[in-house]
């Protein structure tokens, strides 16, 4: 099989009233949790917002989703599909999933 080096996950906030959130979000795949934090002072939870976070390799490019911003995460060193090194064969592992940890005095 293939080496994992890069992972980009595009994450749509909705666009009503009162959607985004201050909140932690993970990203689970191939036996491995992510954490989707582009550090502090960010926007990429705000209503309305497009992200894609890139995991691991930097650089390359999605044309078939317009309108997103890539961002990398915070802590890119502990949130790489290459420490330790992640294969396709890992992804029968365990479900994908996207999980929401609630933070904060007032989380959505």
């Amino acid at each position: 099989m293939s080496d994992i080096t890069q992972i980009r996950v595009w994450v749509e906030t909705a666009n009503v009233e009162g959607a985004g959130t201050d909140s932690w979000i993970y990203l689970s795949i191939a036996g491995r949790e992510f954490c989707l934090d582009p550090g502090s002072g960010n926007d990429y939870f705000v209503q309305g917002a497009k992200t894609c976070f890139v995991l691991g390799e930097q650089g390359g490019s999605d044309d078939g989703e317009p309108g997103f911003t890539d961002v990398s995460v915070s802590d890119a060193e502990w949130n790489d599909p290459r420490k330790p090194q992640l294969d396709t064969e890992d992804l029968d592992l365990a479900p994908a999933y996207i999980r929401f940890a609630k933070a904060g005095s007032n989380p959505p």
